[in-house]
């Protein structure tokens, strides 16, 4: 392919580069590589200068390729590149030289590093090159490309954009200046530097290693760049087995930054389909199933779902060639996906989706399931890949949830008979061993109703799902996220038929109920787990917070005695009044149906519903079965239905009730969460004075729980509260947002640095959500200070449309300018000037009517001893947000430019860019745990 490539014309390689084949580009790298290697020796007098010009050159090249219009100008627009390149060197030479104050030094003519030979050849290379430097500058260039690379006069002639003629007559004229003894070193030399295998070698690695590295640091810009010089020099390099591989990695983390950054899914499966080819061209099976896959899920986060049926047909095929039962089952559950009747978009996004499997075996006496390996993205070996939009559940299929333990279902199961296992969950919250499933036989005649029929004698599994080792592992943070995948779930098995429904009671009193819809393949005597191959089932049910509807179809792609490996594909949609409506019946009256007092005051309180009547009758009824925290639930509905009805006094009466049944032990995390949505009430109700106490409360019991970032929340809300009891024109009040910032110093970044977290709660006001606070977002200064220092860093923020990653690329502009701001004038301040660009991706995320007010330049000024005392952001739609510190209070603490010591304090004004409104905010840093720092920030919108 490299010799059928070399002797195409110019014009064909560049338009095969054009269109993704990066073998096309390193021939033309191969042809000219010589010619701007010439021009640049040239202009620096030094190899190795001219070597990192070439390199520079190329790159640019490749990204510029597009705007190029007449590819058969290629060596001509090249050269404008070089002389670009060559400018730009010389006038950073001269800057060193100024700095430096050497103004007499020529450069030295340096040879290229780790040639052996090169001290010996030293004093001729510089007696050539001062020979050379003597020719006019015309017949110099002519000289030096003939002899550097060994082109033809037709070549240099299109390169240099001048008839065949004027270069021959610029080489004779340059041989004749020369003597004839001069004239054969300077073939000698030239010809010897020509550049090689081994200007792509270190091209290559210098590529591959800034790759990864940008990768990590989500640097998805410098990603792209270093992808494509590392495919650049691959191409001119012998196609050995090991670089084809590293070929495959380059070209998944082009696709994936071209997806995810650039929202370019056609680039990004143009490299995965030259992925796929090069994994075929070696015969790497494991390349060939990561390329199809991540074409498969990017063509579906596209909405490209009649792509994903065609590259699920080819990738069936590929997977019986090569009896990969895993890829078989990714593409069987690929199609399921597009062949799901119930799925209601076809082009365009389309929602949320998962692809999956998992594999059984029977072991022991039990059928268990093998432990998920799950991976948030189009690439990687994992047996998941998701998108779902619609805020993913903790357990995103059917398999995920039934697995813990392991061990599903006996082979042949007794009444009462009883197993447990220990498992975790791929959330970082939760070891490998953090969760302990205890499961038992309740019934084996159960008769359960679901939409595809009703099932009688069926087998009825309860399994208690708790933390391992009584919870050590937990922290406060983590709680919630716990409670999550704990609690109680119920199987119903039908015999000959399978897992008909699934009900999960977790610790946070949310419930999944899962039922099937459709299903296939009932076998007489396959027990409680029918595993024949093309068995399937459809399953549906709504995510923990109703709103979306998921339904799966799971099938048996194989099986093997015994085992076997099932295929799962979710999608997700908006679900209608009709389904919450059912939804929501069919787990009350099972809720109620219990004999445990816990299971029935829940179904009380699903049954009361918002309805104030039966609200007051169920909160006295759970009273009397003394189960104070689903009380204090039923008191929050009723009196957020007082607000509603306009009556403010028993709202307020209704909230001191609601927290007062919670003072007993073991409430105090829960009363304390409550206590923000009442202070919500109070701020409503302008009563700021009780606003200002339940604040307090919060954040004296977050303290006694060593909750770091609740406790910083409610510390914003109390300095909010604070300052508006203090407030007399309450007319100008407007909306307010409090929230937390987890700042996390390291010995890089922010004075060791630092990595900013928010989170923002009772949102109000147009633009509550641009708070400083909340753009603090990534990494904020690197450190040690100094002018021209570089970091970047990008984040994914999702929601049920979609999901929005911002990329910042920041540079230390001035690191010691002055400014003046309300609260005075602050000299050796940091100047910080960051550049935002959001991009979206799996359909339209809800943040895209701000990207404008996202995306543009922000610059952010910290002094010393002080903190941020400035932000202006000049925003893409035109409009700009300056933030001015009004006062502080800041203690010595080790951090210089964040003061983190307990107490300290900053107030800050400005005026919102979009809606011209003005804004007051306030920071306290509330609490330190190690290296982390929570800081509580609240703002008020002033009309």
């Amino acid at each position: 392919m490299e010799r059928e490539a070399q002797r195409l014309p110019t014009r064909e390689l560049v338009e095969r580069t054009r269109r993704g084949d990066p073998r096309a580009f390193a021939a033309l790298v191969e042809r000219y590589q010589g010619m701007v290697c010439g021009l640049a020796l040239d202009a620096t007098k030094r190899f190795a200068e001219a070597e990192d010009i070439a390199q520079e050159t190329f790159v640019d090249a490749y990204r510029r390729l597009a705007s190029l219009r007449d590819p058969g100008k290629f060596g001509a627009w090249l050269r404008r590149i070089t002389l670009n390149k060559i400018r730009t060197w010389i006038r950073k030479h001269q800057a060193r030289r100024e700095e430096t104050g050497d103004f007499g030094a020529e450069p030295k003519a340096g040879g290229r590093p780790g040639r052996a030979a090169d001290e010996g050849r030293a004093p001729l290379r510089e007696a050539v090159l001062r020979a050379v430097e003597q020719l006019p500058e015309e017949q110099r260039q002519a000289i030096t490309l003939f002899y550097m690379d060994g082109q033809s006069y037709t070549d240099i002639a299109e390169f240099l954009d001048v008839p065949v003629s004027t270069v021959k007559g610029r080489m004779q004229g340059g041989r004749r200046r020369l003597k004839k003894e001069m004239m054969t070193m300077v073939e000698t030399v030239l010809d010897a530097e020509k550049p090689g295998r081994e200007l792509a070698v270190r091209i290559l690695r210098r590529a591959v290693g800034g790759a990864k590295k940008a990768r990590q640091k989500r640097d998805y810009r410098t990603l792209l760049e270093c992808c494509s010089r590392a495919m650049g020099a691959l191409g001119r390099l012998p196609a050995t087995r090991r670089r084809q591989r590293i070929a495959i990695d380059v070209l998944h983390w082009q696709g994936d930054a071209q997806e995810r950054w650039e929202a370019k899914p056609a680039e990004a499966i143009t490299c995965y389909e030259a992925a796929l080819a090069i994994a075929g061209d070696i015969g790497d099976s494991v390349g060939q199933a990561r390329a199809t896959r991540a074409i498969l899920v990017t063509h579906g986060r596209a909405g490209g779902f009649k792509a994903v049926e065609s590259a699920a047909r080819r990738g069936l095929q590929l997977a019986e060639t090569n009896d990969d039962d895993e890829l078989l089952a990714f593409c069987t559950a690929a199609a399921d996906l597009c062949g799901d009747p119930h799925r209601k978009s076809d082009e365009g996004p389309g929602g949320g989706f998962v692809l999956g499997y998992f594999g059984v075996k029977h072991a022991r006496g039990k059928w268990r399931f093998a432990p998920p390996r799950r991976r948030d993205g189009p690439t990687g070996n994992a047996n998941l890949s998701l998108n779902l939009h619609c805020g993913t559940p903790a357990r995103p299929t059917v398999l995920y949830h039934v697995f813990g333990p392991p061990a599903l279902v006996p082979h042949a199961p007794d009444l009462g008979a009883s197993w447990r296992g220990r498992f975790g969950n791929d959330c970082r919250d939760v070891p490998s061993d953090g969760l302990l499933g205890k499961s038992v036989v309740e019934a084996m005649n159960a008769t359960v109703t679901v939409p595809a029929g009703r099932f009688r004698n069926c087998l009825r599994i309860r399994t208690t799902i708790r933390p391992a080792g009584r919870g050590s592992w937990i922290s406060p943070e983590a709680a919630w996220t716990v409670r999550n995948l704990t609690g109680t779930r119920w199987m119903w098995l039908a015999p000959g038929l399978g897992l008909v429904r699934m009900l999960f009671l977790n610790d946070n009193d949310g419930v999944t109920d899962i039922v099937v819809v459709e299903c296939a393949g009932r076998e007489r005597g396959g027990g409680y787990l029918p595993l024949a191959a093309g068995n399937w089932w459809r399953y549906r049910w709504l995510t923990h917070y109703p709103g979306a509807v998921l339904t799966e179809t799971c099938r048996v792609v194989k099986s093997r005695g015994r085992q076997a490996i099932i295929s799962c594909a979710v999608h997700s949609h908006e679900a209608g009044e009709a389904e919450k409506r059912e939804h929501g019946e069919r787990i009350t009256r099972f809720l109620r149906r219990s004999a445990e007092r816990r299971l029935k005051a829940l179904g009380l309180l699903r049954w009361a519903g918002r309805n104030p009547a039966r609200l007051r009758c169920v909160s006295r009824q759970l009273a009397h079965l003394g189960e104070a925290p689903l009380q204090a639930m039923a008191l929050f509905r009723l009196a957020w239905q007082y607000e509603r009805d306009g009556a403010p006094a028993r709202a307020l009466r209704t909230w001191d009730r609601t927290l007062s049944v919670l003072e007993g032990p073991g409430h105090a995390g829960f009363r304390a969460s409550l206590s923000f949505d009442a202070a919500g009430a109070c701020f409503r109700f302008a009563d700021y004075s009780k606003m200002l106490e339940i604040g307090r409360l919060a954040e004296r019991i977050f303290r006694e729980l060593s909750d770091g970032w609740r406790q910083a929340d409610a510390a914003g809300l109390v300095d909010l509260a604070h300052w508006l009891s203090t407030y007399r024109d309450t007319a100008k009040i407007g909306g307010y947002v409090h929230g937390w910032v987890e700042v996390i110093s390291t010995s890089a970044h922010l004075e060791g640095g630092s990595r900013a977290s928010g989170t923002c709660s009772a949102v109000s006001g147009h633009g509550a959500r641009f708070t400083p606070a909340c753009l603090g977002t990534g990494k904020l200064l690197a450190l040690p200070v100094r002018k021209g220092r570089r970091w970047a860093d990008s984040w994914n923020t999702g929601s049920a449309a979609g999901f929005c990653v911002p990329v910042v690329r920041c540079t230390v502009e001035d690191p010691g300018d002055t400014v003046e701001v309300p609260a005075g004038r602050f000299s050796d301040c940091v100047r910080v000037r960051a550049e935002v660009r959001t991009t979206t991706t799996g359909g339209a995320s809800p943040d895209a009517e701000w990207q404008g007010h996202h995306d543009g330049v922000r610059r952010d000024w910290y002094a010393p001893g002080v903190g941020l005392v400035k932000v202006q952001f000049d925003h893409a739609n035109s409009t700009t947000t300056r933030v001015e510190l009004t006062d502080y209070k800041a203690g010595p603490s080790g951090n210089r430019f964040l003061p983190n010591r307990l107490g300290n304090r900053w107030q800050f004004e400005w005026r919102d860019g979009v809606g011209g409104l003005l804004f007051r905010e306030f920071w306290r840093i509330a609490a330190k745990k190690g290296k982390t720092t929570y800081l509580g920030f609240g703002a008020i919108e002033l009309k």
